[in-house]
């Protein structure tokens, strides 16, 4: 493989161009929208986290 690479280096170095030209466009397509809260209504977590609330009178 590495004998392949270096006889068709131009080749090589333009499919990983190509590729992070894809997986750039491929990530700025996604956009920003992502979402990470998930709760569980009624899970030990979910309970844990509303006592640390009513305890915490720190200003956010």
């Amino acid at each position: 493989m590495a004998r392949w690479c270096v006889r068709r280096r131009f080749l090589v170095i333009g499919l990983w161009l190509a590729a992070l030209l894809g997986l750039g466009a491929a990530q700025s397509s996604t956009g920003t929208a992502y979402n990470d809260n998930f709760t569980i209504p009624g899970s030990e977590s979910t309970t844990a986290f509303a006592l640390l609330e009513q305890a915490c009178s720190c200003p956010r």
